[in-house]
Parts: structure tokens; sequence; C-alpha cells
């Protein structure tokens, strides 16, 4: 009968290296919310005001941050008629948005409608310098200066859709 023979240098331990990886990626989430977004009621915007509002993120890798605005302000609905000269049909908006990071800072963005008015410019892009996020609230503050003497509004509901979206970068 023949038997097994042992390799020369035989030994009782085997080395197995381990290599794994989790790819960077980030979420938002509002609370009490039914999808990916939220309503908010600004009220009568006729009149000055500011409306604050925060939703949660978390990034595991550092981010970059593009807020765009689908109209450039609040507009009447697109089916409604134009207004007659002498009347606004945009009421612009300013918004400040405060992002914490890991480790102390925060990305911070304070642009007009108009300027991240579907990615015209610059002033709604940002970077988090690769700092990850995890868990954090994000707080933002939308304001509005109301009708100017000069070019009143038409009455009528006005909306706008702003979009923050955060990207992982590695």
């Amino acid at each position: 009968m023949g038997g097994a023979q042992a390799p020369a240098h035989a030994s009782d331990a085997v080395a197995i290296t381990l290599q794994g990886r989790i790819q960077p990626a980030c979420s938002l989430a509002i609370e009490n919310s039914t999808g990916e977004g939220m309503e908010l009621d600004l009220g009568d915007i006729s009149l000055a005001g500011h409306r604050p509002f925060s939703f949660q993120y978390s990034c595991n890798a550092g981010f970059s941050v593009l807020m765009t605005s689908a109209r450039g302000g609040l507009a009447p609905a697109p089916s409604a008629a134009k207004p007659p000269t002498g009347f606004a049909a945009l009421a612009e908006y300013d918004i400040k948005l405060s992002l914490p990071t890991d480790g102390g800072g925060a990305v911070q963005m304070e642009c007009s409608s108009r300027q991240i008015e579907d990615r015209v410019g610059a002033c709604g892009r940002a970077s988090s310098f690769g700092r990850s996020a995890i868990r954090k609230t994000a707080t933002a503050t939308l304001s509005w200066e109301g009708d100017t003497h000069d070019r009143p509004r038409l009455a009528g509901a006005y909306s706008d859709v702003l979009t923050i979206r955060m990207t992982p970068q590695m």
C-alpha cells in the first residue's frame, strides 16, 4: 500500500490573503417623505419670507454637490397665460445650504435660483475636498423678497423643482 507522501517542507499552517472592497456611495433621505422628494408650501410669495428645511445624507467618501433649479425661480404653471407687460413672470429666490462633513467643517453654498437654473452657472457646484459625511443632516433656507412695487405678479400658483444631487468622488 502506498501512503501519501508529505512535501519536503510541509507546514501545519496556510496563509490566505483576503481582499474586499466597499464601493463609494452617497444617499439622501427626507424624513416624513413618501418618495425621493418633498413639497414645501411657501405660502403667499407676494410677501417677503424665508423657509428653512433639512434632509439627511451619508457619503462614505469625499463627494461633490450639484444644486439645480428647473425654472430659475418660482413660475406659474407652463399652461398659464404669459403675464401682460408690467407684471413679473418669475419669483426668484435664494438658497443657503450647509452640508457638515466628518472631521469638522462643512460644504457651504449660497446661490440665487437664477444662478442654478439648469446647471448654467458654477454657483450650484461644490466639493467636500475628500471629506466623507456619515449620517449627517443638511440644513437649508429658502428666502425671497416678495412683490416689488414696480413689477407685481399675477395671482395663481407658482412652483419650481429644486434638485440637490450628491455624487461620491474617489
